[in-house]
Order: C-alpha cells, then sequence, then structure tokens
C-alpha cells in the first residue's frame, strides 16, 4: 500500500490514502502522526549512528504535523526542538536548505519566549 520514493514514502494511490485516513478521523489525525513519530523516535534509539542520522527526517516530519499544538509540555517541546535541529543538520548536510529552514524554524517555534536565556545554545544552533 506504500511505496518508496527516494528517502520518503508515499501512498501507492490517494483512494488507498484517503481510506487509510478515513479510519483515523480528522480529529485524531494530527495526534495519531505525532505518536507516530514518537514510536519512531523510540525505535531509533536501538539503531546504530549511521541509522539514526537515515531516520531523522521521517521521524521529525511525523512528530512535527501535530506540533505544537499537541506537545504542551515545556520539557517535550524543547526535546523535540532539539530533534529538529539535528533534522536541520542533517539537512544542510545533504544541500537541503529548503528542508533545513523548516526543521529550524520549527525548533524556535517550539522554544520558549524567553528562549536565549533558558535555551541559548540550543537558540544559537
Amino acid at each position: 500500500l506504500m511505496l518508496k520514493k527516494g528517502s520518503d514514502y508515499a501512498f501507492t494511490h490517494d483512494k488507498v490514502r484517503e481510506a487509510s485516513y478515513s479510519l483515523i478521523g480528522k480529529h485524531e489525525e494530527k495526534s495519531f502522526h505525532c505518536n507516530l513519530g514518537i514510536i519512531m523516535c523510540s525505535f531509533a534509539g536501538t539503531q546504530n549512528e549511521k541509522d539514526r542520522q537515515y531516520l531523522i527526517a521521517p521521524i521529525i516530519d511525523q512528530i512535527n504535523y501535530g506540533v505544537p499544538s499537541l506537545v504542551e509540555c515545556p520539557e517535550r517541546r524543547v526535546d523535540v526542538a532539539e530533534l529538529n535541529v539535528t533534522a536541520g543538520l542533517r539537512a544542510i548536510s545533504r544541500s537541503d536548505f529548503a528542508k533545513a529552514y523548516h526543521y529550524f524554524n520549527k525548533a524556535q517555534l517550539l522554544l520558549p519566549d524567553e528562549k536565549w536565556k533558558t535555551h541559548y545554545d540550543l537558540s544559537l544552533a
């Protein structure tokens, strides 16, 4: 039901995607993607460093789909911001600057208002 296209996955047909999402429900869609990313993140922790680097983009893309509305805990928001910075650095290494900008921008949005005082290194990154 899914095809691999480069480093991304896509449904084989729009109707397959529609049927899949109809099982989830519109109001649960963002939560589903965010939770899927968190599960993928815990799986990535069991992989070696090289494999984790390849998994970071699909993981953070799933989490970002429901963020920031679904991540209310300040510590969790900082964790997701750190993942976005990691994904941004990985995107730069692949010369995908548009994607890197997206990840870095999302990271800044997740940090608290006083980010330059409380998370200086992360804000600088």
